[in-house]
């Protein structure tokens, strides 16, 4: 079974509502806007996969597409000196995923549990949200409350910053 299509059977299987859109594959979420692809009402977001210089954690932070992630506030805010981008080959190893598609759908495969989540505090006031399902040629919009439901059942906490 493709990634993509576990996430929807998680979907599924937890009940969510959701709207699935096909679209042409975009690496980041501002390749989306940029095509177009907008969705009236939803918040956009893009993820960023982190880690500390010495890979003691890892981290997912999902936020508006629009944001500047402020690495070095959200470094002081975790306690550790600095953050920087993990590396393709850490992205496939933990969450099963290529460049292009990061998201929290890879939680799916960190049985380990060694990926932390922070969401952008503005995330807090979405009703709903746009992310891909581990294709990024596909966009998934449901609400903040279901993706967060979505994350837990992956054994994972979400944190805010």
């Amino acid at each position: 079974m493709r990634h993509s299509q576990e996430v929807i059977a998680r979907f599924e299987t937890l009940g969510f509502r959701y709207a699935l859109y096909h679209h042409a594959p975009v690496r980041t979420a501002a390749e989306r806007l940029a095509l177009g692809i907008d969705f009236s009402g939803v918040v956009i977001c893009k993820n960023l996969f982190l880690t500390t210089r010495n890979e003691s954690l890892f981290l997912l932070y999902m936020l508006p597409a629009e944001t500047k992630a402020d690495l070095r506030a959200l470094a002081r805010h975790l306690g550790t000196s600095r953050l920087c981008f993990a590396s393709d080959d850490r992205l496939m190893q933990l969450l099963g995923l290529e460049s292009g598609c990061v998201g929290v759908s890879g939680l799916l495969k960190d049985a380990e549990h060694r990926v932390s989540v922070v969401f952008a505090a503005s995330l807090k006031n979405a009703p709903k949200v746009a992310m891909h399902p581990g294709d990024n040629a596909m966009t998934a919009v449901l609400s903040l409350d279901d993706l967060l439901l979505f994350v837990g059942s992956c054994g994972a906490q979400v944190g805010y910053f």
